[in-house]
């Protein structure tokens, strides 16, 4: 039985959730009350009915069940003020009021999302891993979209001259859009790089990658969901009980990524061997009575497999009790565990390095009055809040306890809170948050944090490539990763390899970026570390965007799928840049039913991003990139009108943000749109002479003249061709050839060289073209058997010079490309007789 409501299905039997046949990935808990909550709409449920169905105990704060509830809301469009779909019933709980259809059978669209319900904590990771480049992309030159980053001597163009024609914009020139969007709105919009530098004062200092032997303590097994963080929790306590006695234990993060199902206790000899593991230590949990008993089986290679247990009507002390036993079986020595508030700081860290929400935010609830004061309690709700896509919260908060601290008394706690903020203020887009990084930096000065020093000194070397100055940058980047593996923290250096990729790509460089961003992703996929892999994954997806690898885009997404669902699930910013950039590679493929379902399900995800943090500029940046995405689907289709109409959309939601005070407008952005909007009222053949005027207002015409971007000098190409002016036209072409955004981006410069190669067909200059296409045809090789509209540009070539035979071969080349995009009107008699003779 499946229940219909507006525009969703839910199958609690087969644990589904779609929107327009497309899958949800949410977590189980949120499945679990939604489908609760309709399973029961006949009547309220109590808080307590509620709790003890997700839960299966009703020992539940308020406050954790309407987190969950609110949660809830949000994913079906609903929320605490309208209550169209679940009422709040004062005094008692929560009531499903919205329309439901009982629905016997439903359709499964296969590949068009993400798996439905994201799998407890544990699931094994499966790693985002970048296709090697051929030995012919090595020859392509290293450019890639940066305005911050500016290249010595950048190397121009070999030209023809130039002599008056019309010129043609090629059918997608409107790709260079969604390039500028996907790398420069997603990435330098409001000039950030964005990804994860944790803050390093809780920060797990993994075991040297060189220890031949360690011990590994798996996830605990547990009788039900009641304790659920004691899957991890327990694993960080007897692992800190065994480090203790001077054991080299396993990161949480390196064992959930090779270990997510239970073990049998017969096969823990063997994972000795296979893990080359000194001791193998398998927690087991269940009930007695009122007591808790928590069990340790051991397997190590000096001896036999030791079993001890103990109980307790306490969790953790019977953790704690048991992990003494454990030490004295195996004859270890070392301070116990007592207790304290650090080990339940140290348990809260894992969880929250784990994607373990649910049990982050219940240890913090427990915290006792006199702990909630603490700055170290401060700072782990202001990274779980990082964690969970809340910057706004975050940084909010980082501002109350900077409020609280003695920056003289508590320079290390007040350093700490500086960089979170920083962290915060990266990912809501602030600018002026450099001067904050220095501040840390002199407070740290004087202090033995040699970890905080060195993500400080990540951070001033991410601010110095957005300043422009690559050379200070590359100094502090290095020191930090040098500083990182000096104290034996690989995850962390290999994060800052990341960044360094990711400096690679805006200064052109993609292949040193491909090594480095895999040498990083080994490491992470090692440790488990799920969010700095899915910012691997995303900058990889860039960098193969940049490259023309379609095919490879969508490779790297569909890996992402597994990382998203891992632990408490993705952020809406992380769910977000995922759907775009697998839009943007189905749009690039042809695949174009996929991408717009892909499409519908981003106006969704930007609604968690608003609700998430709704004071950002991230919702109307999404919001506009989503207009563009539209628009250029439009085209593809050849739906001109509702094309113009969304690339109209963009610019006005683009003012009014502007007006507003949002940070992300810029002048590139709007370039873009533009190019879109005089795309779409051209029509089937933007560069027949015959095209129409453009049809745009007095202040766009106005930003024609002051335009500074590859997509800028294409639109005012495309106005000056069709006003007559022939010559600055040509000018406009030449100038974006000539642009550093060509010179570092090869996608960019397909874009721009086959504009201008279909303005010199439309003038008639054939052998002109001619020789573009075979500039192009060296500068990317490959490009045409991988790129539609490059294998288009080639086939209209052919035709222009006459050789039916070369056209032949040209155009089943575009056949294989084509997809689902209607034939463009010039060739579709030479399409048409290519597809006739494959069936025949």
């Amino acid at each position: 039985m499946h229940y219909r409501f507006g525009s969703f299905i839910v199958s609690p039997a087969t644990r589904l959730l779609q929107r327009e046949s497309v899958q949800l990935n949410v977590s189980r808990k949120l499945f679990d009350c939604l489908a609760y909550l309709i399973e029961h709409r006949d009547r309220a449920v109590g808080r307590d009915e509620l709790a003890r169905a997700l839960w299966k105990h009703d020992n539940v704060s308020d406050n954790q069940l309407a987190q969950v509830v609110a949660a809830v809301r949000r994913l079906v469009d609903d929320d605490g003020s309208l209550q169209r779909l679940v009422r709040t019933v004062p005094g008692f709980g929560y009531h499903w009021i919205g329309t439901v259809e009982i629905v016997e059978a439903i359709d499964i669209e296969p590949g068009d999302g993400v798996a439905a319900i994201a799998p407890d904590v544990g699931t094994a990771v499966v790693s985002a891993q970048p296709v090697p480049a051929t030995p012919d992309e090595a020859l392509i030159p290293a450019r890639s979209l940066s305005t911050p980053i500016r290249a010595a001597a950048p190397v121009q163009p070999t030209l023809p001259a130039a002599s008056p024609a019309k010129p043609p914009a090629r059918q997608h020139t409107h790709r260079a859009a969604l390039v500028l969007l996907v790398l420069a709105l997603l990435v330098l919009v409001g000039i950030r790089l964005r990804g994860p530098v944790e803050d390093a004062s809780t920060a797990r200092q993994p075991a040297a990658a060189t220890s031949p032997a360690q011990a590994w303590v798996l996830p605990a097994v547990l009788p039900d969901d009641s304790e659920a963080w004691a899957r991890i929790g327990l694993m960080a306590m007897v692992g800190e009980g065994l480090r203790r006695t001077g054991a080299v234990v396993t990161p949480v993060e390196k064992v959930l990524a090779r270990i997510s199902e239970p073990v049998p206790n017969e096969r823990l000899p063997m994972l000795l061997s296979e893990l080359d593991a000194a001791l193998v230590v398998a927690p087991r949990v269940h009930r007695l009575d009122e007591a808790w008993v928590v069990e340790l089986i051991a397997a190590s290679k000096t001896g036999d497999s030791v079993r001890v247990d103990a109980n307790a009507s306490d969790l953790t002390a019977a953790a704690r009790a048991a992990v003494s036993r454990l030490n004295r079986r195996l004859q270890r020595s070392g301070a116990e565990l007592d207790g304290s508030i650090e080990e339940t700081f140290g348990v809260i860290e894992q969880a929250i390095r784990a994607r373990d929400f649910e049990g982050a935010l219940l240890q913090l609830s427990r915290l006792p009055a006199d702990a909630r004061e603490m700055p170290e309690t401060g700072i782990l709700e202001i990274r779980l809040k990082l964690e969970k896509g809340r910057y706004l919260a975050a940084r909010d908060e980082a501002d109350l306890w900077l409020g609280r601290l003695d920056r003289v008394a508590r320079p290390g706690p007040f350093a700490r809170t500086l960089l979170l903020k920083v962290n915060a203020m990266r990912q809501l887009n602030e600018p002026s948050w450099a001067p904050l990084v220095d501040e840390a930096l002199g407070l740290l000065k004087g202090t033995d944090a040699p970890r905080d020093l060195a993500v400080a000194t990540q951070l001033r070397g991410i601010a110095a490539i957005i300043d422009g100055r690559p050379t200070d940058a590359a100094k502090d980047l290095s020191r930090a990763r040098e500083m990182f593996v000096a104290i034996g923290d690989e995850l962390k250096a290999a994060a800052v390899a990341g960044t360094m990729a990711q400096m690679a790509v805006l200064q052109g460089r993609h292949l040193e970026a491909l090594t480095l961003l895999e040498q990083s992703r080994q490491v992470m996929s090692a440790y488990g570390a799920v969010g700095p892999l899915i910012q691997n994954s995303l900058w990889t997806g860039y960098v193969f965007s940049a490259l023309s690898r379609w095919n490879d885009v969508l490779h790297v997404t569909e890996q992402m799928q597994s990382l998203l669902q891992a632990g408490g699930g993705a952020s809406g910013y992380e769910q977000f840049t995922y759907l775009r950039l697998r839009v943007h590679a189905l749009m690039e493929l042809g695949r174009l039913k996929e991408a717009e379902a892909l499409l519908d399900e981003q106006v969704h995800q930007v609604q968690r991003e608003l609700s998430d943090n709704p004071a950002s500029d991230g919702g109307p940046l999404n919001q506009v990139t989503i207009a563009a995405q539209r628009a250029r689907l439009r085209i593809m289709q050849g739906r001109w009108q509702e094309a113009g109409a969304a690339a109209s959309d963009g610019l006005k939601l683009m003012s009014r943000a502007g007006e507003n005070g949002g940070s992300f407008v810029g002048a590139n952005v709007a370039e873009a749109l533009l190019l879109l909007l005089v795309r779409a009222q051209a029509g089937d053949l933007p560069w027949s002479p015959r095209a129409p005027l453009p049809n745009l207002t007095q202040s766009q015409i106005e930003a024609l003249q002051k335009v500074e971007s590859p997509d800028g000098f294409l639109a005012r190409a495309y106005w000056n061709a069709r006003s007559g002016n022939i010559e600055e036209a040509e000018a406009d072409y030449l100038a974006a050839l000539a642009m550093e955004y060509t010179q570092r981006s090869p996608n960019v410069t397909l874009i721009v060289m086959e504009a201008y190669i279909q303005f010199l067909l439309s003038r008639g200059r054939i052998e002109d073209a001619s020789r573009q296409l075979d500039q192009l045809e060296a500068q990317a090789p490959g490009a045409v058997e991988r790129d539609y509209d490059t294998a288009l540009l080639r086939l209209r070539v052919r035709l222009a010079e006459g050789g039916n035979e070369h056209a032949q071969v040209a155009a089943r080349r575009v056949l294989a490309l084509i997809g689902e995009r209607p034939p463009p009107a010039d060739v579709r008699p030479i399409l048409e007789s290519g597809q006739r003779m494959a069936i025949e």
